[in-house]
């Protein structure tokens, strides 16, 4: 159960940390230093609607390698104490590396990163701090299921917990193709 809320939830904030910073992609319409080596401050308001030479502010891979860091590493916080002191520096120094090698690659400037890494941090931690305040929340309940000491009007009406999507051992298979 851990582990499909751990993963639940790091998709919840890869999700939202996407459509928040696709939306500043577009709107901010940052040219990438292979366009503009010269002129980092190349911005055009709702440019990155001309391609993907216009949408480098922010970084979209830092801002979802740092959401995966932070949710991941907070989730392991609220299931295993004291283990974010080991688990943060290995996840944040891989999102770090995704960082970096954006920069080396001359496809973001280095604000991009910082930026994106803000907001996938930000989000990270959020999504994973509202799920557990709020466990019965509607997505949860849904496709994990009610856990046995919840007692909502849905669950008391069974004399099980109420079942989710993923609990049923369903595998699921994300596949992201490499450039």
């Amino acid at each position: 159960r851990d582990i499909a809320r751990t993963g639940l939830h790091t998709a919840e904030a890869v999700l939202i940390t996407t459509v928040i910073t696709d939306g500043l992609k577009l709107a901010a319409g940052r040219e990438r230093p292979s366009l503009s080596p010269d002129d980092p401050n190349a911005f055009h308001l709702l440019g990155g609607l001309r391609g993907n030479s216009h949408r480098s502010f922010p970084s979209g891979h830092a801002s979802g390698a740092f959401a995966v860091a932070a949710a991941v590493t907070a989730e392991v916080g609220y299931s295993v104490r004291g283990s974010r002191t080991f688990v943060a520096p290995l996840l944040f120094g891989a999102a770090g590396v995704v960082g970096l090698s954006r920069i080396y690659d001359n496809q973001h400037w280095a604000s991009d990163v910082i930026v994106g890494a803000a907001i996938g941090t930000l989000v990270g931690y959020k999504v994973s701090r509202y799920t557990h305040q709020h466990p019965a929340n509607t997505l949860d309940a849904l496709l994990l299921g009610r856990e046995e000491g919840d007692r909502s009007a849905a669950a008391a009406s069974t004399r099980r917990p109420a079942r989710g999507v993923l609990d049923g051992g369903i595998p699921i298979t994300i596949s992201i193709p490499a450039p």
